[in-house]
C-alpha cells in the first residue's frame, strides 16, 4: 500500500472495478501506473490543528514513517508554531481550512460565524486570509483546501450560493466524503 499526501488527482479509481472517474459517473483513460507495481494510494488527513495532532498524532505518524496533510486554522496552528514548522520539516502536508472556520448558523457555536452570513466575496477574502497566515508562519503556500464543517455555500434563502467553484484554484476536500473536489473555477477579479 503506497501512503501519499496528493489530494491533487483529477481522476478517482474505481475500487471495485479498477476503473477511473472524472466525476464519479464518466469513465476517462489514464496512463497512470502506481510506483512499484501498487495497485492504491490512500491518503490520510486531518481538520482544525488540533493540540492533540501537534502532541499525539504527528509523532506518531512519524513514528511509522506515515505522512498526512492537516487542514489548519492560523488560531490553531499559532498554538503550537514550533510543531506545525516541524510537521512541515518532515515532510507532513498543510492545507487551508479557513480562518476562522465558518459553518452554518444551525450549530448554536457557530452564530457569530454563519455562512449564512457571508457572501462569496467574503468568503474569498476568509480564504485568501488563512492562506497568507500559513505561508508567512510556515514557509509554506497551501495548495489545498478542506470546507469547515463540510459545508460548501454562502448566503441564505435565494441568496445561497456554492462556493465549490471558487476555491481558489485549489484541490478542495468534502467531509465523509471519499474523493477531493477538483477546482472548476478561479475567484473573479
Amino acid at each position: 500500500l503506497l501512503i501519499t499526501l496528493s489530494l491533487f488527482s483529477i481522476i478517482t479509481p474505481d475500487i471495485c472495478s479498477g476503473q477511473a472517474y472524472d466525476d464519479g459517473s464518466k469513465k476517462v483513460t489514464s496512463s497512470f501506473q502506481w510506483p512499484e507495481g501498487k495497485k492504491m494510494a490512500i491518503s490520510l488527513t486531518f481538520d482544525d490543528a488540533r493540540l492533540s495532532q501537534i502532541d499525539k498524532g504527528i509523532p506518531l505518524l512519524d513514528k511509522y514513517g506515515v505522512k498526512g496533510t492537516f487542514y489548519v486554522s492560523p488560531g490553531s496552528l499559532m498554538q503550537r508554531l514550533d510543531g506545525w514548522k516541524k510537521a512541515v520539516k518532515t515532510g507532513h502536508d498543510i492545507g487551508n481550512h479557513s480562518v476562522v472556520h465558518p459553518c452554518t448558523g444551525n450549530f448554536t457555536w457557530a452564530r457569530s460565524k454563519a455562512l449564512e452570513d457571508y457572501s462569496l466575496l467574503s468568503m474569498k477574502s476568509e480564504l485568501d486570509s488563512a492562506s497568507n497566515i500559513i505561508k508567512e508562519a510556515l514557509g509554506i503556500d497551501p495548495v489545498s483546501f478542506a470546507y469547515p464543517c463540510g459545508q460548501k455555500f454562502t448566503g441564505k434563502g435565494v441568496n445561497t450560493k456554492s462556493y465549490i467553484p471558487r476555491c481558489l484554484n485549489r484541490a478542495a476536500a468534502g467531509w465523509m466524503k471519499q474523493q477531493t473536489i477538483h477546482p472548476i473555477a478561479i475567484w473573479p477579479s
